[in-house]
């Protein structure tokens, strides 16, 4: 029964550090003070996820403007719990998403909430 046991406890340890590696690997999602403080006036500049780069802000007064590889929008940004919901003028037919932040590396990424990646980017000064 001990070899079994330990058996079974090294699979269990490989699988918790296989899910551990994975989660790191994808980033450790910001929480909503995280956000509080780095979203609003925060202006990113990075790569969208389906390829090409964007630089936008995130306004104080809950406005956005981004701009990509010839084309640009503006919309509302908002809170919600530990995401950022966005609503755009154009883009999306101005329909409603959320999306949330995590840290990778030396910069961020977002993420819908379904987990597909949105951007990489990091924050200007």
């Amino acid at each position: 029964m001990g070899i079994v046991g330990g058996k079974v406890g090294s699979i269990v340890a490989v699988a918790a550090l296989a899910v551990a590696c994975a989660r790191a690997e994808a980033g450790d999602r910001l929480s909503a003070d995280e956000l509080h403080r780095l979203v609003p006036g925060a202006t990113l500049s990075g790569e969208v996820a389906d390829g090409g780069s964007f630089e936008g802000t995130y306004f104080r007064d809950g406005t956005m403007a981004i701009s990509t590889d010839g084309d640009a929008d503006t919309g509302t940004w908002e809170f919600e719990d530990d995401t950022i919901c966005l609503t755009w003028t154009k883009w999306r037919d101005g329909e409603r998403y959320c999306i949330y932040w995590t840290r990778e590396g030396e910069g961020y990424a977002s993420y819908f909430v379904d987990g597909r990646l949105s951007t990489r980017f990091s924050i200007m000064e």
